[in-house]
């Protein structure tokens, strides 16, 4: 990666009218920098991040711009590879996680699915991960947890410093 990992420029995301929801938007993100996008409800926050990782959800889409990370042109990327960097060199946190999880799938298989798409291995393995995980982030009996549905977990947030 170079200093500027990522640097989108003129990114524009329009409806299939032609409405620009994101118009004409340039940043650059240093290696390892975290950046929150802030703003009014309905400005483009969550359509302009999705459209950096090349997820621009139908019937949007992105019209203008380019996005590179590094070497890779997101945007032109095969889907696999475009795949295998994000959650590995990219990522995205939604505004409402809990919302973004399946409330019909176990958090712990949702986790392994995640590690498995991103860095392959066995269910054993996923498993293994998905529990350190919970543990990371403090959530209380990992092992019985990672079986739990997103629900279920309703009150066993750690409440912070």
């Amino acid at each position: 990666m170079t200093a500027d990992a990522l640097v989108a420029s003129s990114v524009t995301v329009t409806t299939p009218m032609g409405a620009a929801i994101v118009d004409g938007v340039t940043l650059t993100l240093a290696a390892g920098e975290i950046v929150g996008l802030t703003g009014p409800s309905g400005a483009g926050k969550s359509t302009l991040a999705l459209a950096l990782l090349g997820l621009a959800r139908p019937p949007l889409a992105l019209t203008a711009g380019s996005v590179r990370l590094g070497d890779d042109d997101l945007l032109t990327l095969p889907a696999a590879l475009a795949r295998k960097l994000r959650g590995r060199d990219i990522a995205l946190v939604v505004q409402n996680p809990r919302a973004a999880l399946h409330p019909m799938l176990p958090i712990g298989r949702q986790i392994g699915r995640i590690r498995r798409a991103h860095r392959g291995g066995g269910a054993h393995e996923a498993a293994a991960h998905a529990i350190e995980m919970l543990r990371l982030v403090g959530i209380n009996d990992a092992e019985r947890r990672a079986d739990a549905f997103a629900h279920e977990l309703s009150g066993e947030w750690p409440s912070g410093p």
